[in-house]
């Protein structure tokens, strides 16, 4: 008996902290599809946590060639909640910066959506998936934080974890040679060990670069020119 009772408190505060870790709330951006020129929602989730909340901040990296038309309250956030948004120009990219407060209702739910941010995209947009992460750093002074979780009288931010999100511009994506619906230094590096005879010769997505179904060197020169944004990934 002496020795169970000695088992159990080895490895009750063990228990204690898995269910610390396990209470903290995810703030998590969705993954969406879009078409060229299309608009798509993208969600800003609350995920785990035990407690209530008074409010939510967040700012949200978004690639060049997307703008946002209107941020939707999420069915966490009742018609009590004050909501603002604004988008910001970074030098490569954009962000937008979501807000939601209330000083008379909280947050009672820790698994649904805060915001329905409604992007669009550009016509002349090029197929490919791209991360979109919370910016890693506070760009705008007047936001506390890059992203915040207020406990139930605001005072201060709550532990809490993130999780990025993607967009995915839905057709063709053009030099992806491995299949990862991006257009980065692996497929650059794939294109030369083709050309040096190191990689298969025949690879699918560069078949509409020019007529021929191979990797020459007009096909490396385009990937390599998208990897330095010397060129869009449009063809």
């Amino acid at each position: 008996m002496k020795v169970v009772k000695k088992i159990i408190f080895f490895i009750l505060p063990f228990l204690c902290i898995q269910t610390n870790a396990l209470s903290e709330p995810i703030l998590k951006i969705g993954s969406t599809n879009v078409l060229p020129g299309g608009q798509a929602s993208l969600e800003l989730n609350l995920v785990g946590g035990t407690q209530e909340y008074a409010g939510v901040n967040a700012q949200i990296v978004l690639p060049i060639g997307f703008s946002v038309s209107k941020v939707n309250r999420g069915n966490l956030l009742s018609e009590n909640f004050f909501i603002n948004w604004k988008v910001f120009d970074l030098e490569d990219s954009k962000y937008v910066t979501v807000i939601a407060y209330s000083n008379i209702d909280l947050i009672t739910s820790s698994n649904g959506v805060i915001f329905e941010i409604i992007i669009k995209a550009n016509d002349n947009i090029c197929p490919q998936k791209i991360p979109t992460p919370f910016i890693n750093k506070n760009i705008n002074t007047k936001v506390n934080t890059n992203h915040a979780i207020s406990n139930t009288d605001g005072s201060e931010s709550v532990l809490h974890h993130i999780e990025p999100g993607s967009i995915r511009i839905e057709g063709i994506i053009i030099g992806d040679l491995n299949n990862d619906e991006s257009v980065d230094l692996k497929d650059a590096i794939t294109a030369m060990n083709i050309l040096c005879g190191i990689a298969p010769e025949k690879m699918n997505s560069v078949s509409t670069i020019s007529s021929k179904e191979s990797i020459g060197l007009k096909e490396t020169i385009y990937i390599l020119n998208i990897v330095t944004h010397l060129n869009n990934g449009c063809k």
